[in-house]
C-alpha cells in the first residue's frame, strides 16, 4: 500500500483535497481533526498555529494504527503536524497558496472557525514564512492550490501513479477467468443498461506479456446511460473518477478486496473504445504482432522502470502504427 501525505498550511486547501479524493472512492483521512490529533503543552514562546504554551499535534498511537493498515492500494493522509516527520511516507505533497489568498479562505470560510481571530491569522503567515520551506524541502511534489480543484487532484493522483514501478510479466492463462469474474457482478447490476463488458488491454491478448492488471470497459448504448450505469455498480464499491484526461471515457475506483483491474464506461461509438478493440483484435489476428509488441515493452519496462508516463509514451508509435495498417487495409 502506498501512503501519501498531503501537507501544507491552514488555508491552502488540504481538507478540499482529501473530502475531494474520498468522494470518488479513495482512502483518505484527515488527520488534523479530533481522533488522530490532540492539544499539547510546549514552552511558552514557541510558535505555534494554536497560541502560546500549546500546539495541535498527530496523536502517535492513532497515526501508526491508520499506516500500519493495508486494506487499500493508495492511503492519503491530510495534516500538517510537528511530529509528522516520525512517520514514513511513500509520497509528500505540499499544497500551497499565495498569503493573500490564504487570508481570504480563512477569514470567509464556513467550515472551520480557525483563522477568524487576529491572531491565528498572523501566526499562520508567520509560518507560511518560517516552516513551509522546511515542508517544501521534505515535499516531492508541490501544488498551487489557487487552481481548479479537480485539477489540483488530477496532478495528486497522476504523481502517484507514475511513481509506481513498470512491472511486465508473462502471460497468465487465468486471466480470461478473472475478467469473467469480474465481468458477471457488473453485468448483473448492469442489466440491459449495457450490451456488453470489453476485456481490452494487453492481458485480453493470449500469449502476450503484460502488466498483471485486467483492463474493463463497460459499453453503454449512448454516453446519456453513463449516470444510471453509474448509479447501479456504485453499490458493488465503484465510484466514478471522471475521465482521467480520455474525453468520452470516464473512469472508476477499484473496490477493495478485488483482484488488480483497471473499469472504464463509454458510449459504443466512443473513438477510445474503438481504438482499443481494433488495436486488441489486430494483435490477437496477429502472433507477430503480439510478439513485437510484448518485445517492445519488456525493453520499454526495464528502460522506464520508474516513469510510468514515458514508458506510455514510448510505446505510442508502435500502437498508432498498427492502427494505421488497419485503417489504410479497409
Amino acid at each position: 500500500m502506498k501512503r501519501v501525505l498531503l501537507t501544507g498550511m491552514s488555508g491552502t486547501g488540504k481538507s478540499t483535497v482529501v473530502a475531494e479524493l474520498a468522494a470518488r472512492g479513495y482512502k483518505a483521512i484527515d488527520a488534523d481533526h479530533d481522533g488522530y490529533s490532540e492539544l499539547v503543552g510546549v514552552p511558552d514562546g514557541e510558535l505555534t498555529g494554536v497560541g502560546s504554551g500549546q500546539d495541535w499535534v498527530w496523536r502517535e498511537d492513532a497515526i501508526a494504527e491508520l499506516l500500519s493498515t493495508e486494506d487499500t492500494d493508495v492511503l492519503f493522509v491530510g495534516g500538517c503536524s510537528p511530529n509528522q516527520g516520525e512517520f514514513s511516507f511513500d509520497h509528500v505533497v505540499l499544497l500551497s497558496a499565495p498569503a493573500r489568498v490564504i487570508v481570504e479562505r480563512l477569514t470567509t470560510r464556513t467550515t472551520n472557525s480557525f483563522g477568524k481571530d487576529p491572531g491565528e491569522l498572523a501566526r499562520t503567515l508567520e509560518l507560511q514564512e518560517t516552516i513551509e520551506p522546511l515542508l517544501r524541502d521534505g515535499a516531492d511534489l508541490e501544488l498551487d492550490t489557487t487552481a481548479a480543484l479537480d485539477h489540483t487532484v488530477e496532478a495528486v493522483l497522476r504523481h502517484v501513479r507514475e511513481s509506481e514501478p513498470v512491472v511486465i510479466v508473462d502471460y497468465d492463462d487465468g486471466w480470461p477467468a478473472l475478467f469473467d469474474e469480474l465481468r458477471q457482478p457488473l453485468a448483473a447490476a448492469l442489466g440491459t443498461l449495457t450490451s456488453r463488458v470489453e476485456h481490452v488491454g494487453s492481458t485480453s491478448v493470449p500469449g502476450l506479456a503484460a502488466k498483471p492488471i485486467i483492463d474493463m470497459v463497460i459499453v453503454l448504448d449512448s454516453a446519456v446511460d453513463l449516470d444510471e450505469a453509474a448509479a447501479r455498480i456504485r453499490p458493488l464499491g465503484y465510484e466514478r473518477r471522471g475521465d482521467s484526461g480520455v474525453p468520452g471515457r470516464e473512469a472508476f475506483s477499484r473496490p477493495d478486496g478485488l483482484p488488480a483491474h483497471h473499469l472504464y464506461a463509454s458510449a459504443a461509438d466512443g473513438e477510445q473504445l474503438a481504438r482499443q478493440l481494433a488495436f486488441r483484435d489486430a494483435l490477437r489476428a496477429s502472433p507477430e504482432k503480439a510478439r513485437a509488441y510484448a518485445t517492445l515493452k519488456r525493453e520499454l519496462a526495464r528502460r522506464f522502470h520508474t516513469d510510468r508516463a514515458g514508458y506510455t509514451d514510448a510505446k505510442t508509435s508502435f500502437i498508432e502504427s498498427v492502427l494505421r495498417e488497419i485503417t489504410e487495409g479497409r
